[in-house]
């Protein structure tokens, strides 16, 4: 079984930090966990950090300034750095490491669904082991905002995890890192299930509070879509969030494809063509060249086959 290192970076995160530590700790126990902490002060993210922390993850508090969270590429690439270093002192070392934000949840595609369980998620880390190339997460899944288990792939939305002793630089976001053998990557089967879309007033109230003076306390709207132009604007892109209307906001995914992840009923997929249950068979029936396609049938079909407006069933074909 792969050695996995998983890094983040929170602040008051609260009840996103306790599905993240319950979701990693069974994946990779709780020792495997590093937590940098950007001065929480909430009372529920202090008392899971002194819980995480009794339990054996890593917590340090030293990196709690507005410019460290700016710089948290930096910071977290520093704290990959140190935590490798001591493994090595140990005589251990991380086949893998996880830079990954306090809202993304790992999955894997499989041929029938999006998986969460232990299992699979090692049965991916395997099939890489020994790799000298980022494994690229190729698209994240993000929350549909009022719909609870339904999620929408955001296609561009990539992300990497890194081969222990490979690291040289992140970038904020943690999409594109930089090794010692240069940028290569790989496309792996990986997913994260991305809790961006939290409740409207919440992720107002958020995105205040990541910005900066005076960003923060701007209501004008027109001063408002200057900023967000501006790529001067430290985190311009929570602007966004600031410019949509509630019923905007509960709209995004109405014309994208959207899927089930849920462990206790099959997987569902509904778009505005109406509601299917996903079959694996009868998708590579009808497009037998995705048979070629080494992520598998699911992988492919929410990845770039609705986009092409490949049939899911026999039905739709005719009907197409």
């Amino acid at each position: 079984m792969a050695s996995v290192l998983v890094v983040t970076m929170q602040r008051d995160e609260g009840a996103m930090l306790s599905r993240w530590l319950a979701h990693y700790a069974s994946l990779f126990s709780m020792t495997n966990l590093a937590i940098v902490d950007n001065g929480s002060t909430d009372t529920m993210t202090l008392e899971l950090l002194g819980f995480a922390e009794r339990s054996g993850a890593r917590v340090l508090r030293h990196y709690a300034t507005d410019l460290d969270f700016l710089e948290k590429g930096r910071v977290v690439t520093e704290v990959i750095h140190t935590l490798e270093a001591d493994a090595h002192r140990r005589w251990q070392r991380y086949d893998f490491i996880i830079p990954v934000d306090c809202d993304e949840l790992l999955g894997v595609f499989t041929r029938d669904g999006v998986s969460l369980t232990p299992d699979d998620i090692h049965a991916e880390f395997h099939a890489w082991r020994g790799i000298d190339r980022v494994l690229r997460v190729g698209m994240s899944l993000f929350n549909v905002p009022g719909q609870d288990g339904w999620f929408s792939p955001n296609r561009s939305f990539h992300k990497g995890i890194v081969p222990g002793g490979e690291l040289m630089a992140l970038d904020k976001g943690f999409h594109s890192p930089v090794l010692r053998s240069g940028d290569a990557h790989e496309r792996t089967r990986l997913t994260y299930l991305h809790y961006h879309n939290a409740p409207f007033a919440v992720l107002r109230r958020k995105a205040r509070l990541k910005l900066q003076e005076p960003y923060a306390a701007c209501t004008d709207l027109e001063q408002l879509r200057r900023y967000a132009r501006d790529p001067a604007v430290p985190g311009n892109h929570l602007i966004a969030d600031l410019l949509l209307t509630e019923a905007e906001y509960e709209a995004i995914y109405d014309h994208e494809l959207r899927i089930m992840v849920n462990p206790a009923s099959p997987t569902l997929l509904y778009s505005p063509a109406g509601l299917v249950r996903w079959d694996a068979e009868a998708y590579l029936a009808l497009n037998p060249d995705v048979r070629e396609y080494g992520l598998g049938p699911l992988e492919h079909y929410v990845a770039c086959g609705w986009t092409e407006g490949r049939a899911l069933s026999p039905a739709a074909a005719m009907s197409g």
